[in-house]
């Protein structure tokens, strides 16, 4: 069966080039001509054309494709997208046989990729990455296994201290939470001391006792506490002194 290739393998022989078959080329190429309007495109108009030319088929009758929405018109946008991304900022042309090789290698990393998810734990080589071989080992040897073993084991240690760390929180917090409720309930049930009024500081201090106080004294001539005080002159003059005195001259003599 004719072959045309469209990527060169790698100068040691390790990886051999990537193969289609003639047939299936040329298909692709007469289909995204068509797609194309037979001429020349650049890669962002090549993505628009062929989400347009999948949402028209989608509703004609030549051939009918029913099955066609607009998710898998987007999908078909999203893989020429992905096959020409490598020229999606330039302004030059595409044709249709560069397209469908793109479209071809796009594929087959996709395959790839979505292989290497499956065989995550199977030994991947060079080898291995030739178009058609399967993944060496087949299947997880002995050591592997063990070392799914332990990394399972590892992950279960994890999260069960994971969650025992989350027990311990959630006991802190409720003991938190019950010295909370019992402060409060305390403080409701303590009364609080008297306070004194805010006028207080405006009352007067209180005032002391009154101490005795004693008898002013007199002189003897004075007179007595209870007698009357001595009658004035006309002009306002104690003269009590004055008659003293002539009494004494008149003794004298």
């Amino acid at each position: 069966r004719t072959k045309y290739q469209i990527e060169p393998g790698s100068a040691d022989g390790a990886v051999g080039p990537v193969e289609v078959e003639a047939d299936l080329y040329t298909h692709c190429t007469l289909q995204m001509e068509e797609v194309m309007l037979g001429y020349s495109q650049t890669a962002h108009k090549t993505v628009q054309l062929m989400r347009d030319w999948c949402g028209f088929n989608s509703i004609v009758d030549s051939p009918p494709h029913p099955e066609w929405d607009f998710r898998t018109c987007t999908y078909m946008a999203e893989l020429v997208a992905l096959a020409t991304r490598k020229d999606l900022g330039d302004r030059s042309g595409l044709g249709p046989g560069k397209v469908c090789k793109g479209l071809f290698l796009a594929a087959r990393a996709i395959d790839r990729l979505d292989r290497m998810v499956r065989d995550t734990w199977v030994e991947v080589t060079r080898l291995s990455m030739q178009p058609g071989s399967a993944p060496s080992g087949g299947s997880p040897d002995a050591e592997q296994q063990k070392l799914a073993e332990e990394a399972d084991k590892d992950t279960k240690a994890t999260f069960e201290k994971l969650k025992a760390q989350q027990a311990a929180m959630a006991a802190a917090s409720a003991a938190k939470a019950e010295v909370a409720a019992w402060m409060k309930k305390k403080e409701a049930t303590t009364p609080a001391p008297p306070k004194a009024p805010y006028y207080a500081m405006l009352e007067a201090p209180p005032t002391a006792a009154a101490t005795p106080v004693e008898p002013m004294g007199y002189e003897p001539n004075g007179p007595s506490p209870g007698e009357p005080p001595p009658a004035l002159g006309g002009d306002g003059v104690d003269d009590s002194g004055i008659a003293d005195a002539g009494l004494a001259a008149l003794a004298g003599l």
